[in-house]
Parts: C-alpha cells; structure tokens; sequence
C-alpha cells in the first residue's frame, strides 16, 4: 500500500501546536504496552560503541526498557565512515487493518506535544519543525485465529509482535551535528493505521517513549556506568567502567575487561 502522506505528520504538526500546548500539560501516561503505548530499544549492531548512565532514580520503578532511555553513542570518523545501530519496536498488537510504523528523530525535544494522542499513553515528545523520518513501514492486517482452550489455558486470538530497524549512521555527518551543538537526538517510534494515516487522524497514534541519544567524540563520557561494544561481526563486549567496579568492590581490578556476550 503506497503512503501518499508522507509529510503530513510534520505538517499537519504545524497546525495543532498551539491547541497541544494548551491543552495537554499534565498527562500521566497509564495505558497498557501494545494497546496505548509501544517499546523502543536501542542495540548495538556494527562497529559502534554505546554508553549507558544510570537510570534516573525517579525512574527506578518504572519499566521503560532493558536499557536506559538515555544513552550515549561513541564516534571515531577517523575510523569508521559508519556506525550501525538497530531500534527494536515492540509489542504491537495484530489487528485485522493494515497499519504504518514510523521511526523518527528530532535534533529539539518539544516542552508539550505537538500531536495530541491518547491520554493512557506517552505524549509525543519530539519537536516535529526539526525531525526527519529515519523509516516508515508497512505492517499488514491479520486475521483472528481462535486458539484451543487446553488444561493450563487458552492463547488469545492476536499475537503481537516487534520489527527491528537498522540505521547506518553516517560519522561525517554526526561530526558535524557535534561540531554544531546538536550533537543530541530524540527518537520515537508511532504506529497507525492505515485508515487513521489516509485521513490525517494523527491523534489515534500510538507511541513509545521517547529515548535521548547524545553522540559524543571517540569514547564514552566519564559519568557511563558501562558501554556496548560491537564490533564488524556483530560481537557485542560489555565493559564495566572503572568506576563501577571500584565502587562495587574496592579491592577488585579496576580494569578486569569486558564479557563478550
């Protein structure tokens, strides 16, 4: 099926931002994951090096991932012409309409949504007059498959499911974006249907949260408590910092290497 609004939810942006911003201050989001709010997870694919803080502890008891919402993505241009990272999307329901699943950046995060969407789930937190649209993919309808009630239980008639999508990053251009000062990017995911995109009914989207990446020079910052090295094969290292392990034992090696996983 051929999207023939493909810049509609940036512009259709630019006429809803006032209504958003009066209106939409204070949305707590409490929908269930798959029906009101999707996942989003970075993970190291080729040649890149990520770096990850420590969870916010205001956020300690929330579930927003296996990884922290905020990381930090080491670059060597004079290394590598490329970096590759996969964005995971997760748990989409089937349903019997077709549906588009975008993936997004912005180099501004916006103070209040520019697109009002359901109060159960996350606000779109991007500032849409700077964002680009890294994919867009078509995700077909399916059909109900009632499943057999056995002794333990039943299956429900819908799976969900996730896509993964591989971004090249180009070095030269991320160096610029540090040389710039925008060297910091905010990525969403948003899911709609098909129907819903056709008439511009932005407000039935259904999004992630919205995760910070900030790339940086050549290696990771001082504060990462560990980073993710993958290397041409894919091989990912994990490396503790420091840090991390002194502070977890004072008498341990402070550089003990990393576990390849």
């Amino acid at each position: 099926m051929p999207i023939k609004h493909r810049k509609t939810l940036k512009t259709t942006a630019l006429s809803v931002t006032a209504l958003a911003a009066s209106s939409a201050l204070g949305k707590t989001p409490t929908g269930r994951i798959g029906q009101d709010a999707l996942t989003l997870e970075e993970v190291p694919t080729q040649t890149v090096t990520v770096c990850a803080h420590a969870r916010d502890p205001e956020n300690e008891d929330k579930f927003s991932g296996m990884m922290s919402d905020t990381l930090s993505i080491a670059v060597d241009s004079s290394k590598r012409r490329q970096v590759k990272m996969s964005f995971v999307i997760s748990e989409m329901k089937d349903t019997t309409e077709d549906r588009f699943l975008f993936l997004v950046y912005s180099t501004r995060n916006s103070p209040s949504p520019q697109i009002l969407t359901t109060d159960l789930g996350p606000d779109l937190g991007i500032d849409m007059f700077e964002m680009e649209t890294l994919g867009v993919y078509h995700i077909s309808a399916r059909q109900e498959n009632p499943q057999p009630i056995t002794r333990v239980g039943q299956a429900l008639p819908f799976s969900t499911s996730k896509m993964t999508v591989e971004v090249n990053f180009d070095t030269s251009k991320i160096d610029d974006l540090i040389r710039n000062g925008k060297g910091t990017i905010y990525v969403q995911a948003a899911l709609i249907r098909a129907s819903d995109l056709e008439a511009e009914l932005f407000e039935n989207m259904i999004l992630s949260e919205m995760d910070t990446l900030t790339f940086v020079a050549n290696e990771c910052p001082a504060d990462a408590v560990e980073s993710y090295e993958a290397d041409e094969s894919g091989t990912i290292t994990i490396i503790k910092s420091p840090s991390q392990n002194s502070t977890a034992n004072p008498n341990s090696n402070p550089n003990p290497g990393g576990k390849t996983i």
